[in-house]
């Protein structure tokens, strides 16, 4: 009888890894039975892996539950307990999935499963859904596997089993390799991706300690693990970094991963060459200076010691701000005639400037100019004691100077000891942009402070630019605090000392002319490499920026009083054309397919003609590029003209016009436009929240605004009467929530904007998750905002989701540019959230479609907190996907909770945390609840693109003021 009978049966793995990506998983097992009947079986590409050991397993069929009364063997409904220990289930092919197969025999309690194929061919149990399964899964052709069921249903009981043995002849990272070939040749990115995570160790998979064993050169979580596993460790991250294909945007993470733990793993094997280890070395050097690790890589290179890595230190000393030792290093190499191997798309220009540096002419002037910018030398004394030179100097313009079109009265010219001094003097402000825009925000500061040492006595806009510096990826809310402290103090003493060394110019001089009456604030050299102002980003950190940007105008005011001088025109006064139109001017840089010229362009097409005489300034002084959108401000304006780059021009050109009211779009995104609204250029002088915070800016008079962005008429108890106003309230009468504005916030019944309606989305229902290759096991929440929105703040619902709905994906966008800002926030992540960050992906700048297609593909749309998104929401509601916003833990205007007061639709607003993450997730998983909500979607939401009333609006209020 079966239940006394164990009939030993033996199951080896004996294929070694497969290199064919057509058939990457023929990995065999045998089954042999008494007779010594060999019965071949192949290994399947999800569940558990099959132990490399000899274990016993205990073959038996499934048994249907009292409320699946079909026996057909597949296994596709729920099954009975397994009353057998270590049980590896027998099951039909047909019927559902494979995995669907194995979820209902692990949750049954077996241990793997027995696929038996419908012929006698081989059969490949693959996927392309990810399911975290605690059972293997096995296949074998028909007639073997049908001998087998033959001789357990003849069992006397559906518990008899026969006994075999497991056994893989290839360790489990050989499996995961063959697994990785399998699911890459059948485009499953993300199951690749997952099962390369799934199979690393944790202290890997959660990275910081293979970071930390870089730099320490001591790979504690590795200890104790032997040089055979340590072997086939390497050898599966060595495989997988080049298994991935370019295109997916999966791969560059698991390049980096890969790269960096053979990097720290291939330093403990006494098996491997040394020209095999300096490979792996650099390799891992150019993944770490991608992602902005300079230390780390600055540590593998100094290990490799070839010629070939000493040039590469030096590049990577350049990023980091050493330029002395860089330079010098570099002018070595070039004299020995070795290339500089920097494979890092992202540092092409920095490539270039170091490049172009260390090829110039240094004599031993210049170098004495360069080592002002060493640690130890100070400013007055060079390296042999003797006074330092002078590498930079400024002189009072002449008319004999050729200014092109600017008046050479009270304007500076700059001169350089020579030409590489003055090649080092523009590297230094291209690096420090650059850096900062890249995300190394610390090594910025590094290249501002050299510009300082180099130019100490013309050093005055960057002195402003290094006090003024604001990161954009912070660790935690906490050091956002300690940042803002940090800011405060720097802009006092920046203050403090100006005035010092006024008082002791004029003293020594007895004249006015300090430093800043002549430094033009936006002549500044670092604004030839950027539009940002450093101080963008304050807006994003979750406080009421009113005091900040008061001091902000004050600190600009009191260092360029040019920004505040009474302007005295020397081109005739010339009486403008009469009209008895009001002449109302738009100005700023974002005229053109932004998020700015898409939110006021149908204002300014629709604004009534017979009471305004429109008029739309570009300013060009650094985005001269023009685009479709460009074209249609150029169309619709009553008026349309550049204007110059040189600011004393620009304001002559607009006082000339007898301008009535001046709109700027926004403030803060663009430091020339800044500077320029410092000045009077018409009586009344208004700022769109574009930018939404206030501008500080006594000469601003209004921040136009709509009373649906505003919580205060959404969420005071209407039967409490509302407290008078306190003595800095009627000052200052714009303080909403917890912003506070120096404006007179005019709040619009309106939205404000006339935003066209996107373009329906081509073919909707074509586009599906497998065209961006996301699977369709996953729930998407996609959070479609630029980086620096994501506020640490904001991690708690992105954990909570994380942790409560183990089927998330959250799908976050960045730009290529950011690759060093994205690094920040992954190691934010992965500190916080563990082994659960690689939930969250990165998807790369999308097309407009094929961004309107992700948001239609969403399961819900995450609006960030404390700064959300405006535009982004708008292209979320015309495709009908739920947008779920928290306006109580905003800082700036509530934009989405606004858009859907507007439409009544306010069920996706939320006052706390812990509503957000259930709501969410509610959405997510729940398909009657968002299908309710996308109905009432689409049919409210035409209500929010082209408002009529806002037009009302603009008009009244324009024609009042």
């Amino acid at each position: 009888m079966w239940r006394h009978l164990l009939l030993p049966l033996a199951l080896w793995l004996t294929a070694a890894w497969v290199s064919e990506a057509t058939e990457p998983l023929q990995a065999r097992c045998h089954i042999v039975s008494p007779s010594n009947e060999a019965f071949p079986c192949y290994m399947a590409a999800f569940g558990e892996y099959v132990p490399h050991l000899e274990k016993k397993y205990k073959a038996v069929l499934p048994v249907p539950t009292a409320q699946n009364e079909a026996d057909d063997l597949t296994a596709c409904s729920e099954i009975s307990k397994l009353a057998t220990r270590g049980a590896l289930v027998l099951v039909r092919r047909g019927g559902c999935t494979f995995q669907q197969k194995l979820v209902n025999v692990a949750a049954a309690g077996g241990n793997g499963m027995l696929v038996i194929n419908t012929d006698d061919s081989a059969l490949q149990l693959g996927t392309v859904e990810f399911e975290s399964i605690n059972a293997m899964a096995l296949s074998t052709p028909r007639s073997y596997g049908d001998d087998l069921i033959t001789r357990l249903s003849s069992a006397d009981s559906p518990e008899d089993s026969v006994e075999i043995h497991v056994s893989s002849m290839i360790s489990s990272y050989e499996q995961a390799w063959s697994r990785i070939k399998y699911l890459t040749s059948i485009n499953a990115p993300l199951v690749a991706y997952d099962t390369f995570i799934e199979a690393l160790p944790d202290a890997i998979s959660t990275f910081d300690s293979v970071l930390e064993a870089l730099v320490s050169r001591k790979s504690v979580y590795l200890a104790g693990v032997n040089d055979n596993d340590l072997s086939a460790l390497l050898a599966f991250v060595v495989n997988c970094s080049s298994a991935f294909p370019d295109s997916w945007d999966a791969t560059d993470d698991v390049r980096f991963i890969a790269a960096t733990s053979a990097a720290s793993i291939v330093t403990l094997l006494e098996n491997q060459t040394q020209e095999s280890k300096n490979e792996i070395l650099l390799s891992a050097s150019m993944r770490l200076l991608g992602r902005g690790y300079y230390a780390h890589a600055a540590r593998l290179l100094s290990v490799v010691k070839t010629e070939s890595s000493t040039c590469q230190l030096a590049f990577v000393r350049f990023l980091s701000g050493d330029l002395v030792s860089a330079v010098m290093a570099g002018r070595e190499c070039r004299f020995r005639h070795i290339e500089i191997n920097n494979t890092v798309d992202s540092l092409q220009i920095p490539n270039e400037n170091f490049e172009r540096l260390v090829a110039l002419e240094l004599s031993s002037e210049g170098k004495e100019c360069l080592d002002r910018l060493g640690p130890y030398q100070t400013s007055d004394v060079n390296s042999s004691g003797r006074p330092a030179r002078l590498c930079c100097r400024r002189r009072i313009a002449s008319h004999d100077d050729d200014l092109g079109s600017i008046s050479p009265r009270n304007r500076l010219v700059y001169t350089f000891q020579s030409t590489f001094v003055e090649e080092l003097y523009h590297t230094l402000n291209i690096m420090g942009v650059f850096m900062d825009e890249l995300g190394a925000f610390d090594e910025s500061l590094a290249f501002f402070d050299g510009i300082s040492r180099l130019c100490e006595d013309w050093s005055l806009t960057n002195e402003v630019r290094k006090a003024t510096a604001v990161p954009i990826v912070f660790k935690s809310s906490e050091a956002i605090s300690t940042f803002r402290e940090q800011l405060e103090i720097s802009l006092g003493s920046l203050i403090q000392n100006h005035k010092t060394k006024k008082r002791m110019f004029s003293s020594a001089t007895g004249s006015e002319l300090y430093g800043g009456y002549l430094s033009r604030p936006e002549e500044s050299s670092y604004l030839r490499y950027t539009i940002t102002p450093p101080t963008m980003f304050v807006g994003y950190q979750g406080d009421d920026v009113f005091a900040l940007q008061r001091s902000l105008y004050a600190t600009r005011s009191t260092l360029f009083p040019s920004s505040n001088a009474v302007f005295s025109s020397s081109v005739p006064e010339v009486t403008p054309f009469h009209t008895p139109k009001r002449r109302v001017a738009f100005i700023s840089s974002w005229f053109r397919n932004h998020s700015v010229g898409k939110l006021l362009l149908g204002v300014i097409k629709r604004l009534d003609r017979r009471q305004f005489h429109v008029m739309v300034y570009r300013t060009v002084h650094f985005l001269r590029h023009s685009d479709d959108l460009t074209a249609e401000f150029h169309k619709e304006a009553d008026s349309y003209l550049e204007l110059p780059a040189n600011l004393d021009a620009a304001l002559a050109l607009l006082r000339h016009e007898k301008l009535d009211v001046v709109i700027y779009p926004e403030l803060g995104m663009d430091a020339w436009t800044v500077f320029l609204s410092h000045h009077r250029i018409a009586p009344t002088q208004c700022v769109f929240w574009g930018h939404p915070i206030t501008t500080g800016n006594p000469a601003i008079d209004y921040f136009i605004s709509s009373e649906y962005f505003i919580s205060d008429f959404f969420e005071r108890d209407p039967s409490k009467p509302k407290e008078a106003p306190s003595e800095d309230d009627r000052r200052w009468p714009g303080a909403y929530h917890s912003s506070t504005f120096s404006e007179q916030v005019v709040l619009f019944r309106g939205l404000s904007t006339f935003f066209t309606q996107p373009k329906p989305f081509r073919n909707k229902a074509a586009f599906t998750r497998a065209m961006l290759r996301l699977p369709e096991n996953r729930r998407l929440y996609v959070c479609p905002q630029t980086l620096m929105k994501l506020h640490p703040a904001f991690d708690e619902v992105l954990s909570g989701i994380l942790t409560k709905d183990p089927k998330a994906l959250i799908i976050l966008l960045s730009s290529p540019s950011q690759v060093v800002w994205k690094e920040k926030l992954r190691r934010r992540f992965r500190q916080s959230f563990g082994k659960a960050h690689h939930r969250i992906l990165f998807f790369s700048t999308l097309p407009y479609q094929e961004f309107m297609g992700l948001l239609s593909l969403a399961d819900v749309i995450l609006d960030p907190f404390p700064f959300g998104g405006g535009v982004t929401t708008l292209d979320a509601l015309a495709v009908g996907t739920p947008v779920v916003t928290q306006p109580s833990a905003q800082t700036v205007m509530q934009l989405a909770a606004g858009f859907l007061r507007y439409m009544n639709v306010t069920d996706t607003i939320v006052s706390t945390v812990d509503e957000y993450i259930t709501l969410a997730i509610r959405i997510a998983q729940d398909a009657g609840c968002r299908q309710n909500l996308q109905r009432r979607i689409e049919t409210h939401r035409h209500t929010i693109y082209e408002d009529e009333l806002t037009l009302e609006d603009w008009n009244t209020f324009l024609a009042s003021i």
